[in-house]
């Protein structure tokens, strides 16, 4: 799997068999899942294991396994929101995490009280998953205008999306 010996907000590296492992979790929830599972469309492993290859380098090394386990894990109908809280329960953010995310959340209530929607707080807590790299980057993001903030992160998370 990983590496134990990588920083707690060191970014993960793609691990090729966890991916596959993952993906076929997430074929088989998608299946169980499915309104009539007989008639469902296969799920589409290989992107599922292009998209993950792509995120691996933006999340914590310590916390990928769980991560991962938790969204293939759920029962049908649940979100993944709670995801990013069951990853973190053993590996809280690193202090570049906790900043981001505060720094966020501060920017999101400034926006709202100048009435600015451009900015929302979609964001502010993935800062126990994502590496330190990807934090310091984000935090970089919350020194411009609303606006400006919302398109920064964007654009730094777009980097571990395939295209």
């Amino acid at each position: 799997m990983l590496a134990a010996c990588v920083g707690a907000g060191s970014a993960a590296t793609a691990d090729p068999a966890r991916i596959k492992d993952y993906c076929s979790k997430i074929a088989e929830r998608a299946q169980r899942c499915a309104p009539e599972p007989a008639k469902a469309t296969p799920y589409d492993t290989a992107r599922c294991e292009r998209e993950a290859t792509c995120l691996a380098p933006a999340l914590r090394a310590v916390v990928i396994t769980a991560y991962y386990d938790c969204l293939s894990g759920r029962a049908c109908g649940v979100s993944d929101d709670g995801c990013v809280t069951t990853a973190a329960q053993n590996n809280p953010a690193t202090q570049t995490g906790n900043d981001f995310g505060t720094k966020c959340r501060d920017k999101y209530a400034a926006c709202k009280a100048a009435k600015d929607k451009t900015f929302d707080d979609d964001n502010c807590f993935i800062g126990a998953l994502i590496s330190d790299e990807v934090a310091t980057n984000l935090t970089r993001c919350m020194e411009k205008s609303c606006a400006e903030s919302k398109t920064c992160v964007e654009l730094e998370l777009d980097r571990y999306e395939c295209k």
